[in-house]
């Protein structure tokens, strides 16, 4: 079983307005309209990648991406953690240009810096991703294998498998839990691949988690989505505490 959920979107259009807004703010590092991002190290150097993922991430976070993310991800997101839920506050662009190793994410667990072991990620390519193009998520008994060497105090010496790369095409998305090792080597192939990411979390599950205060609510989650029921729920669950405690 792998360890992510795949998905189609409803609507190739919103992603399309997605991709625009990534590659009308790359136009300043010469990026032609009506290219594709996959051929983006065409037009910028590896020592400028940064400084456009920068640019793309403010223009992105500047506009309304939250209706797009809301239309096209939130269903699925229900169905993964319920109906109230929260969103973080600033949607992620990665790039990752072929050859370029300041682009690699080593192996990690996203609860081993700080993030909500509840949560879940969206992971959202605007290009054709493939092997070491995409990112890798190893599976659920390599994972644990890992954490455990992790929270001894030893160094991980596990390698992604070439099936442990998500091979996704546009339009499509992924869900998984960021408890699953993941991340990305260096790119070989001869395409650019730009993605978005996102975190989401049960408006419940996430405070009672041990994430640290600069990922809680307020911080680093706005609320998504509530059910008509959810006051109701938060003023139950104070009296409990009140009267239990």
């Amino acid at each position: 079983m792998k360890p992510f959920e795949l998905f189609e979107v409803a609507d190739k259009k919103n992603m399309d307005r997605l991709k625009n807004i990534v590659s009308e703010s790359l136009k300043s590092y010469g990026f032609p309209e009506g290219c594709d991002l996959e051929e983006l190290h065409l037009y910028i150097d590896k020592t400028d990648v940064n400084n456009a993922r920068l640019s793309c991430f403010h223009h992105l976070n500047s506009c309304n991406w939250l209706e797009i993310v809301t239309c096209e991800f939130l269903s699925n997101a229900q169905k993964c953690l319920g109906p109230d839920l929260l969103i973080q506050k600033s949607i992620n662009v990665s790039i990752q240009l072929p050859n370029d190793e300041t682009s690699i994410l080593p192996m990690h667990s996203d609860c081993n810096s700080g993030d909500s072991p509840y949560q879940l990620n969206i992971w959202i390519p605007l290009t054709d991703a493939e092997g070491t193009a995409s990112m890798f998520i190893l599976d659920t008994k390599r994972s644990m294998e890992g954490l455990i060497t992790i929270v001894n105090g030893r160094e991980c010496q596990l390698l992604p498998n070439v099936d442990d790369y998500v091979d996704i095409k546009y339009g499509e998305y992924i869900i998984f839990s960021p408890a699953f090792l993941h991340g990305n080597c260096l790119n070989s192939t001869s395409k650019t691949r730009v993605s978005l990411n996102l975190r989401f979390a049960s408006m419940y599950l996430e405070r009672l988690s041990s994430a640290e205060l600069d990922r809680s609510f307020g911080a680093y989650y706005k609320v998504w989505h509530e059910s008509k029921w959810s006051m109701l729920s938060e003023m139950a669950a104070r009296v409990i505490k009140t009267t239990f405690r």
